[in-house]
């Protein structure tokens, strides 16, 4: 199963999303969201368009995702380019 909240570096156990790391080394690109259906207490994990199109391809994204807390993931988002 699963995790449901991870440690931020605050120390708090906190909700996360998955994210790949291009978007973690540049986040100032479009963000795809991918729907989670897992218990966690978030709505998307976020994927860049490169990663979309290897998924779409048929390649594993394990390798690219980590898991952020949701904190983090809106400091980066707020960089997303739309």
């Amino acid at each position: 199963m699963i995790p449901l909240l991870i440690e931020c570096h605050t120390g708090q156990l906190v909700p996360y999303s998955f994210i790949c790391q291009h978007l973690m080394d540049n986040p100032q690109q479009v963000w795809v969201g991918m729907d989670v259906n897992d218990g966690r207490e978030v709505e998307k994990d976020w994927i860049c368009e490169e990663c979309l199109n290897n998924f779409e391809s048929g390649d594993t994204l394990e390798e690219v995702i980590s898991p952020i807390c949701i904190d983090c993931v809106k400091i980066l988002k707020s960089e997303e380019v739309i």
